[in-house]
């Protein structure tokens, strides 16, 4: 997870085999409400379940 949030300028994240989601860490972590990158990227990829 760190080396795409540092290395990556956009991300996207995939769930069942599609993209559920696409941006920054930033605007991933700020849509999601968590705490940092890791925790949005669990969030996306469950369908919010933490």
């Amino acid at each position: 997870m760190e080396e795409a949030e540092s290395l990556s300028d956009r991300i996207g994240i995939m769930a069942n085999g599609n993209i559920v989601e696409v941006g920054t860490s930033k605007e991933l972590i700020n849509k999601t409400k968590a705490k940092n990158f890791e925790d949005a990227f669990v969030s996306i990829a469950t369908g919010g379940e933490l």
